[in-house]
């Protein structure tokens, strides 16, 4: 659970290890079998994940922000997902948990994305050159093809008791 607060009465919304049946998480990774090699950048916080597979390689690199005077009101997750080598097939699959059986997740679309709702806390996901959107019960996902040059971005901005900013391209 990557929220800001902990918050002892609530649960969290990515809790798959927790609860397997109803708990969320988020995935992205290879179609295909892959092997995967993963580091902290030196000085940072960003944390590199290369997927090997037979047909090519992707790197993703993941951060999480904070602002200039510390943490923001609100968090945000980065995932910028780039092809190295080869045409790589993906996909990736959001599915919000129920904090601990408390609230019923709602999931709507939204451009670039989709909006997701579960008890006071809204989430904004962005998807931005990583295939479309496609929000189906429970769950939001995407499926694309990396190839060499090739950059794609999934963000998520997350905020309780207050409106998200549905941030573009740009801004992540």
């Amino acid at each position: 659970d990557w929220w800001p607060v902990v918050d002892p009465d609530r649960g969290p919304t990515f809790d798959a290890l927790l609860d397997p049946e109803q708990g969320g998480f988020v995935q992205l990774a290879p179609t295909e079998p892959f092997d995967l090699r993963r580091r902290y950048l030196p000085d940072t916080n960003l944390l590199e994940t290369t997927f090997v597979t037979s047909s090519g390689s992707v790197r993703v690199t993941d951060l999480i922000p904070f602002g200039r005077n510390g943490n923001l009101s609100w968090s945000e997750l980065v995932r910028q997902v780039e092809g190295i080598e080869g045409e790589v097939s993906m996909r990736w699959v959001v599915r919000p948990g129920t904090q601990l059986r408390q609230h019923q997740p709602e999931i709507t679309a939204a451009p670039d994305g989709a909006l997701i709702a579960v008890g006071d806390e809204l989430l904004a996901v962005r998807a931005f050159d990583i295939g479309a959107a496609q929000v189906t019960g429970d769950q939001v996902s995407g499926e694309f093809s990396s190839r060499p040059g090739s950059v794609g971005i999934l963000a998520f901005v997350a905020a309780r008791r207050s409106p998200v900013f549905l941030a573009g391209r740009e801004e992540f």
